[in-house]
């Protein structure tokens, strides 16, 4: 984490306990109220610090603009938190709060792991993102009582949270911060409160953003859910079957699945079982987004064979595609060079941290596109709409749906909520399968794969889990098209909490390591 080499010198204003201090940043500089044109105003209840000017390059200079931050007393020794600020020319992007005044000594986001403690380089998190993210953070104290700061913004909009103890003095500082959605940067800005205050577990702040997030976003618990079908309710097996990796290798052709399938349902009605199948359109990753099967996997005949034999047995099948994923060639094809991600600076986002070739240098070749661009949406809406109607897949997988930046022309989050209601709109009983998630997601996929260990109490209310891709195979333990190689994590499956058993499937698994399948399939069967 990135510091300061010098004194910013920010004015801190005493209230309940606490200790704050404010931060403006445009997109050129970051600024600080004057102190010395400061008004405050200290009630029982209630709190007010406004400051008429502002200040940068740690007090030496001043410049044109306004800051205020409003605190009012909640039950339950809680604060309110909203801030506002102004400035005379520049486009303002954010707005931090920091926050001392207790001896806070571990932090972090808390979804699963303990929280951290809190060194002199520091850490910061931000939101929404990959690894399961809630605008939610927790700090607690030497004598063990816990804090949090939980965000109140009714859009999805970046989050930033940042612990780290002061290299002189040593006093803890937790960082809050806001960014405005970039196509509303102007020279104003209001942010929405915060609260903040000590709670008695994490749940239970996960369980206030639960409220928010039916309230303010439309999720709705899983059982009521209204996206979900009514077949992947019975499911209780996903198998992942793993096809063409990005060298070209072929793990399994669509008549090797047919096969490998057939096995399992002997073991386990069909229509508990869920065929996810990444790589099933050549080189995985290589041909987004064209999305046609792969001719070395079988072609179209292939496909279409297996997705028939896949219903004959009872079972559903998904192919994977991308969510953002594409390479920069095909997007030219399809002259949506426009759609590319865009961070707040106009950069393009670029897909660069996988090694696909092994030359031990991350290769280049991708770039991320904005779902919320009405052309790539379109154009992916067709073609699952083409899959669906051609071949009767149950549904799609969205690789790296949980993707997000604050692109100054379109909301990725927008994109994804438009374009699971055209689906849903089009099909009464397709599925939508993401990757990884941020909490306002679970209202798009009511089933996610991940790494976690734990989806925790706001996951489980809204949406069930797979074992990520890359889990591996029974056997060597071979994470199939994905990059991660052999047995990069243990074998062991997590169980319960709404995660579903998964069968990795690649070349190898079956028949030489079938004991093995047979006791994921049997966890699978215990659940029914």
């Amino acid at each position: 984490m990135h510091q300061f080499s010098f004194d910013f010198r920010d004015p801190w204003f005493d209230y309940a306990g606490y200790r704050f201090a404010l931060r403006v940043f445009t997109l050129e500089n970051v600024y600080s109220p004057d102190p010395d044109d400061c008004e405050i105003a200290v009630h029982a209840d209630r709190f007010l610090v406004r400051s008429k000017a502002l200040r940068w390059a740690g007090g030496q200079q001043t410049a044109e603009g306004a800051v205020e931050l409003r605190v009012r007393r909640l039950d339950e020794g809680r604060l309110e938190l909203a801030a506002q600020a102004w400035h005379g020319s520049a486009r303002i992007k954010g707005l931090g709060l920091l926050l001392q005044g207790r001896d806070f000594w571990r932090a972090g986001s808390g979804l699963e792991a303990e929280l951290r403690p809190v060194d002199y380089s520091g850490f910061s998190e931000a939101y929404p993102g990959f690894g399961g993210r809630v605008p939610a953070f927790f700090f607690g104290d030497q004598e063990g009582k816990l804090y949090f700061a939980l965000s109140k913004d009714r859009q999805v909009r970046r989050k930033a949270f940042a612990a780290y103890r002061h290299p002189l003095s040593g006093v803890t500082t937790i960082e809050l911060h806001h960014e405005e959605d970039a196509r509303r940067f102007s020279t104003e800005i209001e942010v929405p409160p915060w609260h903040l205050g000590p709670c008695r577990s994490r749940d239970e702040v996960f369980e206030e953003r639960c409220r928010d997030l039916e309230q303010h976003f439309g999720l709705k618990p899983f059982e009521e859910r209204e996206d979900v079908p009514d077949w992947f309710r019975a499911v209780s097996l996903v198998l992942n079957m793993h096809c063409e990796h990005w060298t070209g290798y072929v793990f399994n052709t669509f008549e090797d699945l047919s096969r490998k399938l057939e096995w399992v349902c002997e073991r386990i009605e069909g229509r508990h079982c869920l065929a996810y199948l990444p790589g099933w359109d050549g080189r995985y990753y290589y041909q987004y987004p064209a999305y046609e099967p792969s001719p070395r996997c079988g072609g179209p005949a292939g496909f279409r064979a297996f997705v028939q034999r896949a219903h004959e047995l009872g079972a559903h099948v998904i192919p994977m595609l991308g969510f953002c994923w594409t390479t920069y060639q095909q997007m030219a094809d399809l002259g949506l060079e426009e759609a590319i991600t865009q961070d707040p600076y106009g950069v393009q986002r670029i897909g660069d941290w996988v090694d696909w070739d092994s030359d031990r240098r991350r290769d280049s070749f991708a770039r991320l596109a904005n779902m919320g661009h009405p052309g790539y949406r379109e154009h992916m809406f067709r073609r699952i709409c083409a899959l669906k109607d051609e071949y009767g897949i149950d549904g799609v997988f969205l690789d790296i749906s949980s993707m997000w930046e604050n692109d100054p022309r379109y909301s990725v989050y927008e994109g994804a909520v438009e374009l699971a209601r055209l689906l849903h709109e089009r099909y009464d009983d397709f599925l939508l399968f993401g990757e990884n998630w941020y909490d306002a997601l679970l209202g798009v996929y009511p089933i996610m794969h991940d790494r976690c260990t734990s989806p925790g109490v706001l996951f489980r209310r809204y949406a069930r889990m797979a074992q990520h891709l890359s889990h591996p195979a029974p056997g060597p333990g071979s994470s199939g098209v994905h990059e991660f190689g052999f047995a990069h994590v243990s074998g062991e499956q997590r169980q319960g909490g709404g995660i579903l058993p998964t069968l990795p499937l690649v070349d190898t698994t079956l028949p030489g390591h079938a004991e093995e399948c047979e006791q994921i399939i049997a966890r699978a069967k215990a659940l029914r």
